[in-house]
């Protein structure tokens, strides 16, 4: 069956329930009951999953933009970076269980009980006294963040298919605190607080018992009986793809582990690194072989998906917009304190442009994705705008502060660009019935491949500054007459703390000067070639975009898949199936 009978096929599904009667689960939108969308129940059930998504980035994106803080206060421990990387790999390790049981048996009950979890891990967390009591508290907030990331499909499940760019683009306004300003909010937190950087977590854990609270008391969307049909819920968990998770689970930490590890804890080529990697890449290839070629009653990820070619389209654009944006969030720090200032405060205002300009990407294609469902055309364009904004943006140096600011802010535009059109399709092409999984594959990839590219160009730039140093060190200090055996440990004085430890070493003003120039422009070399990598990525997604549907405006009806109203619509059910038989 080609990819565009599939889509009909799935219009068509979605069209047969349009009786304009109530139902709990897919329908019209006039089938709703009236002052639905002003009732206090789906009112307090976007509240709750705005807050549920501003937890995603109280949980990464602020404390990752504070991790050297931290580290001073509670460590030093060289692994410190796992505190970041443990949350993403088990979030996205969780998230396609999580999307498949809450398919079945409903969701409310996983939310209410994941951001409790939640609660919990950021309580932990804020009162961690050691790096390893904050990591192991991030495995906790990860159990929650595994719902975290489904924020997108819960809130496009509740709307119209016709309306889900313009809430896309408003659930991305609404996270606007802590994925645009969440990065310099983190700094006046560590600067400006009596408790330092435990408030970013106590601020969590705010947000999440808040969040629980709302879930619980407006949000009744379809559960276990109106989902399933035939199974009782000993049958479905009997039926849970468990060796699919196992492999899957095995795959993604062995790569994450290595990654993390990689050039850090161990050399990249050290029997531990290489031995995570290969069983990781092994345990990956051994799943997707397993859940093509074995009959399974509830495979973990249904490749049948794969037959929607906008939706395999969706995940490599998507990814690669991931990809750009978790790297911008490591890699435009370091260059603003590297290059640009010291200052804490304006660190932080300018790392805030990288989501900033997302949400303004997102809004501009959400509002023009319904009036011009040109899909293609949608991904090429903003795949081309990362491509060629990313490449200007390695022609940044120390005395182009403002371009490289300005091509950073347009390179995350365009992220934001392909990450509405992406997100968006891929949740009006899945079939209804298999929305949340297949959306917790969506961002479960674009988590993982998000992370992983991430450690690959931290990695790039990391090796590129150490080799293009001492060339430049070795220049400079031979023009000022430094003795040669001085010269490694300035080298190494640079490369294990910062410029500003070469005071120490009791150098001449003009001296540091010139040393400092040679730091920045081994600095400045390292993100060209970083920047530069990273367009081999988008090409391919520019190659992938190509292949997307021309036009889906067929898919953009009045079609609704789920309500959070099931105890009403129940009744109401109830109350017309018993005059029906008077």
């Amino acid at each position: 069956m080609s990819t565009i009978e599939v889509e009909k096929n799935i219009t068509a599904e979605q069209n047969e329930v349009y009786s304009g009667e109530p139902s709990v689960v897919d329908q019209d939108e006039t089938g709703v009951p009236s002052g639905y969308w002003k009732s206090y129940r789906f009112i307090g059930s976007i509240a709750a999953i705005t807050l549920l998504a501003n937890n995603t980035f109280i949980a990464y994106s602020m404390p990752v933009n504070v991790l050297a803080v931290i580290n001073a206060d509670i460590g030093p421990d060289p692994n410190i970076a796992l505190v970041s990387l443990l949350f993403v790999t088990l979030k996205g390790l969780l998230m396609l269980l999580v999307g498949s049981l809450s398919d079945i048996m409903g969701r409310r009950w996983f939310l209410i009980g994941s951001q409790s979890i939640g609660f919990i891990g950021f309580c932990i967390a804020a009162k961690a006294a050691s790096v390893n009591g904050l990591i192991g508290a991030s495995a906790v907030i990860a159990v929650a963040g595994s719902c975290h990331d489904l924020y997108p499909p819960l809130t496009l499940e509740l709307l119209p298919n016709k309306y889900r760019g313009y809430g896309q683009a408003a659930m991305t306004v609404a996270v606007m605190p802590t994925l645009g300003l969440g990065p310099v909010f983190a700094r006046m937190m560590v600067q400006n607080t009596a408790l330092g950087w435990r408030s970013i977590y106590w601020l969590g854990a705010a947000s999440t018992g808040t969040s629980v609270l709302l879930f619980a008391l407006c949000y009744f969307p379809p559960g276990f009986e109106q989902l399933t049909h035939g199974k009782s819920r000993k049958q479905q968990i009997k039926d849970l793809d468990y060796v699919g998770f196992f492999l899957y689970a095995l795959g993604l930490i062995g790569i994450m582990l290595s990654l993390g590890w990689g050039g850090g804890t161990y050399p990249w080529a050290s029997a531990q690194v290489i031995a995570l990697l290969a069983v990781g890449v092994v345990s990956i290839a051994a799943f997707i072989l397993y859940e093509c070629y074995r009959p399974l009653a509830t495979p973990l990820v249904p490749m049948k998906l794969f037959k929607i070619r906008d939706f395999s389209v969706a995940v490599v654009v998507g990814s690669v917009g991931q990809m750009a944006y978790y790297a911008l969030n490591i890699i435009w720090p370091g260059q603003i304190a590297n290059l640009y200032t010291v200052d804490n405060l304006k660190i932080g205002w300018l790392s805030s442009i990288v989501g900033i300009a997302l949400i303004a990407g997102e809004v501009v294609a959400g509002a023009i994705l319904k009036k011009a469902p040109l899909v293609k055309y949608h991904m090429i364009f903003s795949v081309s705008g990362l491509l060629v904004f990313n490449g200007l943006a390695s022609l940044g140096n120390s005395d182009r502060e403002g371009l490289a600011t300005g091509m950073t802010f347009m390179t995350s535009f365009f992220v934001g660009w392909i990450e509405c059109v992406a997100i968006v399709v891929a949740s009006l092409v899945i079939p209804p019935e298999n929305i949340g999984v297949g959306c917790a594959f969506f961002a479960s990839t674009r988590a993982i491949t998000g992370s992983i590219a991430a450690a690959v160009y931290v990695a790039i730039q990391n090796n590129t500054f150490a080799s293009d140093l001492p060339k430049r060190i070795q220049v400079a200090a031979s023009a000022a007459n430094i003795p040669a055996d001085q010269v490694p440990t300035i080298i190494t004085t640079i490369q294990t703390a910062t410029v500003a430890g070469l005071a120490k070493l009791g150098l001449t003003p003009e001296v540091m000067a010139s040393l400092v120039a040679a730091t920045n422009l081994a600095n400045v070399q390292a993100y060209y070639v970083t920047y530069l990598s990273a367009l081999a990525f988008a090409g391919c997604a520019l190659v992938a975009a190509c292949f997307a549907s021309n036009n889906l405006n067929h898919i953009f009806t009045s079609f609704l898949n789920k309500t959070v109203d099931a105890p009403h619509l129940e009744a109401e059910l109830e109350k017309k199936h018993e005059q029906q038989h008077v």
